[in-house]
């Protein structure tokens, strides 16, 4: 499978079995369907891996509307899915194909001996114990939100009747074609230095008055947003009614707002309600230079939900850990 196009030269394939399909993209994935050639009355085609990240391509294939669309959760709950899909073709001949996916864990191995079972038992670290010991999808390296948590009813458990208007915020990351356009409620308790994200707009491809009525809750209490510097699209929902304003951005901006999510002693997402939040959060991992390093603000994916976020701050007194230093010296 380095070069799919070597697969042309074979023939009468009825059952294909692939190890660490995840190691596969999407095309290699189809042109390999596109290999089996039906001998009998029945062909398999069989994806085996390990669930490491959501942006593989075969999470990508059976758990996205993009692919056959599965239920992520409901696996985990039920072991094994069935989809039926009837297929006809222009000559009229008509085909079913069935797709099964299966989850299992390591309990599920009679064969593991007992000091691996204890290792996995007692990792501590949440993101191996997710992939390893849980075998659900995770990001495969170091977490840019290390200090994300996932709660339910977080606007009711940590804002409402126990912070003021002045710890509240709003923010709008842009996105057009193929970026999504991310609006976040956020609130930040500053006493325990925690950062409360409990309410998402997540969407792409609208047009200016479908993002006006997905936006309007940012209305609310007429808190001012901060968004990403579009000034025409920020003038339009200014004459909409919208207290709204560019954010400023400097050098740099990106590891600067990188720091300051990660000051945080916790950011607590609402699962029900900021489910793409959610997704990033535990999604987004660093990227790696050529010698193993990672590289602030170089990430995996493009995390819409993180510069809403920062965006939303922009005028949360946060002060860079080396600007702190020279403060608490120069009072000595």
């Amino acid at each position: 499978m380095d070069d799919y196009r070597k697969l042309k030269s074979i023939k009468n394939v009825d059952y294909i079995l692939v190890e660490e399909a995840d190691e596969l993209t999407v095309e290699d994935l189809k042109e390999l369907r596109k290999r089996l050639r039906v001998l009998g009355t029945r062909s398999h085609f069989i994806l085996m891996c390990n669930p490491v990240s959501k942006l593989s391509s075969v999470y990508k294939m059976f758990f996205t509307e993009e692919g056959f669309n599965f239920s992520e959760e409901e696996l985990y709950k039920k072991k094994e899915l069935v989809k039926r899909e009837p297929i006809k073709i222009e000559s009229g001949e008509k085909k079913e194909i069935v797709i099964k996916v299966h989850h299992s864990t390591y309990k599920d191995n009679p064969f593991l001996p007992a000091n691996f079972i204890y290792e996995l038992e007692n990792e501590k670290d949440p993101r191996i114990k997710r992939i390893a010991k849980d075998g659900k999808f995770g990001a495969d390296g170091e977490l840019v939100l290390y200090n994300a948590v996932f709660e339910n009813n977080v606007y009711e458990n940590y804002v409402q009747g126990k912070l003021t208007k002045k710890n509240l915020y709003r923010g709008i990351d842009w996105g057009f074609t193929t970026s999504y356009t991310c609006g976040l409620k956020l609130a930040v308790n500053k006493e325990l230095n925690e950062l409360y994200i409990y309410w998402e707009y997540y969407e792409r491809k609208k047009s200016t008055p479908e993002l006006f009525e997905g936006l309007n809750p940012l209305k609310d209490d007429n808190i001012e947003i901060f968004a990403d510097r579009e000034p025409r699209t920020i003038q339009d929902f200014e004459d909409a009614g919208f207290n709204i304003t560019g954010a400023k951005k400097g050098p740099h901006s990106v590891e600067y707002h990188e720091q300051m999510l990660r000051s945080f002693s916790r950011i607590v997402i609402d699962i029900k309600r900021c489910p793409n939040v959610k997704k990033e959060a535990e999604e987004c991992v660093y990227k790696k230079a050529s010698n193993g390093d990672t590289q602030p603000g170089k990430y995996n994916i493009d995390p819409h939900s993180f510069d809403a976020a920062s965006y939303g701050l922009t005028e949360y007194d946060y002060q860079p850990l080396k600007k702190r230093a020279k403060k608490f010296y120069s009072r000595r």
